[in-house]
């Protein structure tokens, strides 16, 4: 069939009648149909060229053709695209140069936390020696059989690692993949929505993510929260554009990629799922949906056993059995004796660990801090998509799908981890993606008109700026507060690479990351960790409270060839102890 002109854009010919024209018009339509499917350009044919159908007399003006008018379209579309990715881009920038003056949070107090710390450590090591390691020491884990230090997978230390090599080593140079995720993110949750629904929603979902507290915290960061979920939405935005018939094959290795940041990226297999049931046709999507499961975990299989993610210590029985931050970091012995020798002793430590997880999350959810607020705007409303499963039938698959990994999610954290309000946003922060695109379909099915939606964006906005400000300016005053505490301790700890410091976290964290390479552990819970801890690292320099000295006793101290040497002051005029080891 010929290509038929727009209607509304053609003009009649001088001097025909109207059939005489109708019949000229198709035939031109025509011949432009053929050059087409020739592969001809149009002016080489005087037949499609329109400057000579003007200039001979034969139209009274250009026409629009119909792929004329498709391309000019596509061209508005692309050009709207460009103009609402620009947009958020920009409001993502604002949010964090909002987030309580950054370049002054672009500081020392602002990487002043032991896992950003072990973050850059860790990259460090791998820029400089081609080793995932750290010096940062667990005692609890000195009973485990590993050779790569670091606890976590190596994703997040690999992306510092190379903004460090392109930029140098500076506070900056960490908190850039941070940052770059966070304005990646939004573009991606742009293209996902609009992907799945429109542009609209789209445009909302990425704006939604944009002004959302716990991303503008985390993108200023040396915490793997951004990166993670940065590599989520990398991953879900490509399988959903791949060809349908590609996506059982290629999802997999999908899959490995937020999974190298961290395992719970394992997750995002249930959205592609949801994705092959809602697009594929007839049973074969249950094959697709079978072959997506199955090699994805046989992948996985593989992926676990290369030697930086295999060889490195394992938290899975101190988050089950340990029941406070010594145990968790400072006791080698204590969960080791409480490990069950039966699968009724595990059945029965699952059950009591899952109460009082439940326990924790009721109080962290009703405590009067940022984070417990964030923790319920992650937690609750996936119960409310439920009723979204009724009024947006085209993202049935999508929203259960959505629902049934925030379900997971909260069982994995309930049975294996612990629950507090710090802890559970980081872990729940790969749902709220999935979140800002069920929110914003929502306001695209309720909110009618333009200026209904961008109000309620914009009240959504300040309150979440006025949220951030405020946990901002209370945590830097803390920060700095602590810094000027402890600057006469770590004034008086000269830098040895051939031994260990053993302080506390602040003192260490802020002693590692001034003199790489250093090592720092947590301070021993009891003589015999201290005696493992001096024998796989020899430990040079001691900085003990009267708590500590009272705990480990002097003589232990000794024992292990550290003598006393100063006293210094700190936080709140809280004496300190140095140790020692002779010259």
């Amino acid at each position: 069939m010929p290509y038929l002109p727009d209607r509304r854009t053609v003009l009649a010919p001088r001097g025909r009648d109207a059939p005489a024209a109708i019949a000229m018009l198709l035939g031109e339509a025509d011949n432009c149909a053929r050059c087409l499917f020739r592969q001809k350009r149009h002016s080489n044919s005087a037949d499609c060229d329109k400057s000579y159908m003007v200039r001979s007399g034969r139209l009274s003006q250009e026409i629009t053709f119909p792929w004329e008018q498709q391309a000019n379209n596509m061209y508005d579309a692309n050009t709207k695209e460009l103009q609402s990715i620009l947009i958020l881009v920009v409001v993502g920038i604002a949010c964090l140069t909002s987030y309580a003056a950054i370049l002054d949070s672009i500081s020392l107090p602002a990487l002043a936390t032991n896992d950003q710390v072990v973050y850059i450590d860790a990259a460090r090591h791998v820029l400089h020696e081609g080793q995932l390691t750290t010096g940062v020491i667990y005692p609890s884990t000195l009973r485990q059989n590993y050779s790569h230090n670091y606890f976590y997978m190596p994703g997040h230390a690999l992306v510092i690692a190379l903004s460090l090599w392109l930029i140098g080593d500076s506070v900056v140079a960490s908190l850039l993949p941070s940052i770059l995720a966070y304005l990646l993110c939004i573009i991606l949750l742009y293209w996902i929505g609009s992907r799945l629904v429109n542009r609209t929603v789209g445009f909302m979902a990425g704006f939604l993510f944009a002004i959302f507290p716990a991303n503008i915290i985390y993108g200023v960061s040396a915490l793997s929260e951004m990166t993670f979920v940065c590599a989520g939405l990398i991953a879900f935005a490509v399988f959903l554009y791949l060809p349908i018939q590609l996506r059982p094959w290629l999802g997999p290795v999908l899959v490995c990629v937020p999974v190298l940041f961290r395992e719970t990226g394992v997750f995002w297999i249930i959205p592609m799922a949801a994705v092959i049931l809602q697009e594929s046709r007839g049973s074969k999507r249950y094959v697709e949906v079978l072959v997506l499961l199955g090699l994805s975990m046989a992948l996985l299989m593989l992926i676990f056993q290369l030697d930086w993610i295999k060889d490195r210590p394992s938290r899975f029985y101190l988050n089950l059995l340990a029941k406070n931050f010594q145990e968790w970091y400072m006791d080698a012995f204590t969960v080791e004796l409480k490990r069950p020798k039966s699968l009724a002793g595990w059945l029965d430590i699952l059950s009591a660990r899952t109460i009082l997880n439940l326990k924790e999350l009721w109080w962290s959810l009703h405590r009067p801090f940022l984070e417990a607020v964030l923790l319920n705007v992650l937690l609750w409303p996936p119960f409310f998509a439920l009723v979204a499963l009724k009024w947006l039938p085209s993202l049935r698959n999508f929203i259960a799908a959505y629902i049934l990994m925030a379900l997971v999610m909260f069982a994995f954290l309930s049975l294996f981890y612990v629950w507090d309000e710090f802890i559970g946003v980081r872990l729940l922060l790969m749902l709220f993606p999935l979140e800002a695109i069920v929110v914003a379909c929502a306001f695209d099915y309720w909110c009618r008109t333009s200026l209904q939606r961008g109000a309620i964006l914009c009240v959504l906005a300040l309150l979440a700026l006025l949220l951030s400000l405020a946990n901002e300016r209370s945590e830097k005053r803390s920060n700095e507060a602590q810094l000027a505490a402890f600057s006469p301790i770590l004034s008086t700890i000269s830098p040895d690479p051939s031994g260990v410091l053993v302080s506390n976290w602040r003192v260490g964290a802020l002693y590692v990351y001034e003199n790489y390479p250093a090592k720092w552990a947590f301070v021993p819970a009891n003589e015999r960790t201290l005696e493992l801890l001096h024998e796989k690292y020899p430990v040079a320099t001691a900085v003990l409270d009267k708590a500590d000295i009272q705990r480990l006793g002097v003589k232990a101290l000794e024992k292990i060839g550290l003598v006393y040497s100063m006293e210094v002051v700190g936080p709140n005029g809280s004496a300190y102890s140095v140790f020692r080891r002779p010259p």
